[in-house]
This record gives structure tokens, C-alpha cells and sequence, in this order.
């Protein structure tokens, strides 16, 4: 999941989410969780906006927050996708571009650009990943 929209900050590092961003960050999570997602953790990026981000979906999931270096804006995809594919349980990472396409790609094959709070739905079987879905934000509003 791509962060919520952000506002402006004097450091990268520190910008906050904005209503808007808060609102898309919760509407996103509410629909993963009507559509069947539980994930048993949720691992975001140190920078503000995607802790926050995750703090909103820890609050519609229940589940623990795990901050993961390894998530930053500059962060190497093939690292990302190596670790995910070692987790022995499904969770929700939080993130950012261009750390999110890269980690898809290494993962998946997939090429794909992510909205602000949107989505990628991925399962992985016998050490193998595969990209069920992405998703925007505006699409997931309308999930029932």
C-alpha cells in the first residue's frame, strides 16, 4: 500500500498526511478488511507519512506496527522482495515510490505505478509471487 496523500514539509522525511490522506489511508484499509485481508503485521517506512499511514490501517486491522528501514523512497526492490518472500505470514507493507513499483516488479514481473493509498494485492505460493490486483484508492472506495 502507497502512503496517503502528503502534505508539504521542509524535510522529505517529515511530511504528515493530510486530511485527505487520512481519509483515503482509512477508506483503503476499511475496504481491505471487507474484502477479506488480515494481515497478521503491518511494516512501513520511517518517514511520517507512511507511519502514519499504518497507524490508521492498524486501527481498522488490529495488528501490530513494524517500522522496516528497508521501505525508504531509495530502497533497493530485489532486497524488499527477497525479505517478503522469506515472511511466513501475510501482512501489509506501507510505502513508498518508487521503493513500491520496484518491489512489485522483483516480485511479480509486473510493471505498475501506485496512487496515493492505493494497492497491491499479492499471494505468494511455494516461494512464488504472484500480482492478483492493483488497486487505487477510488476504486477501493467502492468495495462492498
Amino acid at each position: 500500500m502507497r502512503h496517503g496523500e502528503a502534505g508539504e514539509a521542509a524535510r522529505d522525511f517529515d511530511r504528515a498526511l493530510t486530511a485527505a490522506g487520512r481519509a483515503q489511508a482509512t477508506r483503503s484499509a476499511s475496504a481491505l478488511k471487507r474484502a477479506g485481508a488480515a494481515p497478521a503485521t503491518i511494516w512501513h517506512s520511517p518517514y511520517r507519512r507512511t507511519e502514519e499511514t499504518a497507524q490508521l490501517a492498524a486501527e481498522v486491522f488490529g495488528v501490530r506496527l513494524v517500522m522496516d528501514e528497508r521501505l525508504v523512497p531509495g530502497g533497493h526492490g530485489e532486497t524488499v522482495a527477497t525479505w517478503l518472500l522469506s515472511e511466513r505470514q501475510g501482512g501489509l507493507v506501507v510505502a513508498h515510490m518508487p521503493i513500491l513499483p520496484a518491489a512489485l516488479a522483483a516480485l511479480t514481473g509486473a510493471h505498475a505505478s501506485f496512487t496515493t493509498a492505493g494497492v497491491a494485492h499479492i499471494t505468494v505460493v511455494g516461494g512464488h509471487a504472484t500480482l492478483v490486483g492493483l488497486y487505487t484508492a477510488s476504486f477501493l472506495e467502492h468495495v462492498r
